[in-house]
């Protein structure tokens, strides 16, 4: 390849890496209160499911969330197997087993 795709390779792994490490290494360094620290740690939890919830919901332009309910049954299950054993490969082998017997069923 040439150099030119490898320096634009290059600058595009600093440009993704620099917001990702820069926070780490900011934080790391600074003493967070216990409120803070709770809500950062539920950060990750609610980025995920704002990513994911649109979908499920949504049809076309509008709200239609019975179009998706073998999702929602779905996600449902493996939020309450989450929350209950916090391990996520209980949480995705509940969530294709309760996906598969639906299947099966319907």
């Amino acid at each position: 390849m040439d150099a030119k795709i490898w320096l634009i390779i290059g600058g595009m792994a600093l440009v993704t890496a620099i917001p990702r490490l820069l926070p780490y290494y900011i934080l790391n360094k600074t003493n967070l209160s216990q409120p803070v620290r709770k809500w950062l740690k539920l950060l990750p939890t609610v980025i995920f499911a704002s990513m994911i919830t649109p979908p499920l919901l949504v049809e076309g332009n509008s709200l239609a969330p019975q179009a998706h309910v073998t999702d929602l049954v779905t996600v449902l299950a493996a939020g309450i197997i989450a929350y209950f054993t916090r391990n996520i490969a209980f949480s995705l082998a509940g969530a294709i087993t309760v996906l598969l017997v639906i299947q099966y069923l319907f």
